[in-house]
């Protein structure tokens, strides 16, 4: 392969990433979704003569929308499920509604 093959490859490449699919088109917006957001304080344990001691763990756990995150597309779609009242919260409230109101007649 040229360098100039490889060059315009790197182009493509670059330009697959960028937030504009065309010229004039709106960009694509890209979410960031907080996962996980964990505090623990030190730990001491001592189990049967051995002894394990930490420091404070904080761990933080995001997931990132966007074209090559597999992973944080899926917890971004996952998440979005049970926004609002749109999506599965939707329907599941709706359900209830419905049961709610069967169990009105019947009772």
């Amino acid at each position: 392969m040229s360098r100039l093959d490889r060059t315009r490859q790197a182009d493509r490449a670059a330009a697959a990433t960028r937030p504009f699919d065309e010229p004039g088109r709106q960009p694509r917006v890209f979410r960031s979704l907080k996962i996980l957001d964990l505090h623990l304080d030190p730990i001491h344990l001592n189990l049967l003569g051995l002894t394990v001691d930490t420091s404070a763990i904080c761990l933080k756990i995001t997931a990132q929308s966007g074209p090559g995150n597999l992973l944080g597309n899926l917890l971004c779609a996952v998440a979005g499920l049970l926004d609002g009242t749109s999506g599965l919260n939707g329907i599941l409230n709706q359900l209830v509604g419905v049961l709610n109101q069967l169990l009105g007649v019947l009772g």
